[in-house]
């Protein structure tokens, strides 16, 4: 099993500010969620529907553009993952921490020969996403702190792109996710511009003993 975890290293929650959700890092959790997931879940929705296994091909295109733009001649299937903004709006608990509730959406869309082939693959994506996306959202993306991933939404759309030979199709799955310590009510620096990394101090020396070369693994995330 894959152990890739999706954090910087590099980031840092300074003392003065606390830390500052910015919420394409969920878009980003979710992109990375899926294609850890999508496999092991896709093969266990064939299972219980007694296919062949790798009878439905996990997606491999992914993008968080909020609309299914250009898809002819693109390789399917086509994940979208964006986050509109709030469900509801946020709360402040007893230590000036707030919580709010994202929606976030994920379309799948495919393409098929056939009507009947081009519903099945759509319902099977809908379902292995339903399923990966609640077990498993905030799990491997310790950079968000997700107190909850509810399914609140499903459809199936036909998309109307002209094609003589193939039909387009979209499951769209919808979900609240709830956020933990989005932002902190804190006084802030004392004045505008102040070094907000401060409080960790400097390096002022790097020793480098040898630099050892180990491949890129292919399978990791762009920007991961």
């Amino acid at each position: 099993m894959s152990t890739l975890v999706n954090t910087n290293p590099n980031r840092k929650i300074s003392s003065i500010f606390q830390r500052i959700f910015v919420a394409s890092d969920l878009e980003e959790a979710a992109m990375f969620t899926l294609k850890k997931w999508y496999s092991t879940y896709i093969h266990e929705v064939e299972r219980q529907l007694a296919l062949p296994k790798n009878r439905v091909p996990p997606p491999v295109n992914y993008t968080s553009r909020n609309k299914f733009t250009s898809l002819q001649g693109e390789e399917m299937p086509k994940v979208v993952v964006i986050s509109p903004g709030l469900i509801t709006a946020p709360h402040m608990d007893g230590t000036k921490q707030y919580q709010a509730v994202w929606r976030l959406g994920v379309g799948v869309a495919m393409t098929a020969s056939s009507e009947r082939e081009v519903n099945m693959l759509a319902k099977v994506y809908g379902a292995a996403t339903r399923a990966l996306m609640i077990d498993k959202l905030g799990r491997d993306n310790p950079d968000i702190r997700v107190l909850a991933c509810d399914w609140i939404d499903e459809t199936y759309d036909d998309l109307p792109i002209p094609d003589q030979l193939e039909l387009y199709k979209a499951a769209n799955i919808h979900f609240a996710v709830t956020v933990i310590n989005a932002v902190t009510k804190v006084p802030g620096p004392d004045t505008p511009d102040a070094d907000p990394y401060a409080d960790y101090g400097e390096v002022e020396h790097v020793y480098i003993d040898g630099i050892i070369k180990i491949p890129l693994d292919e399978n990791l995330p762009e920007g991961g």
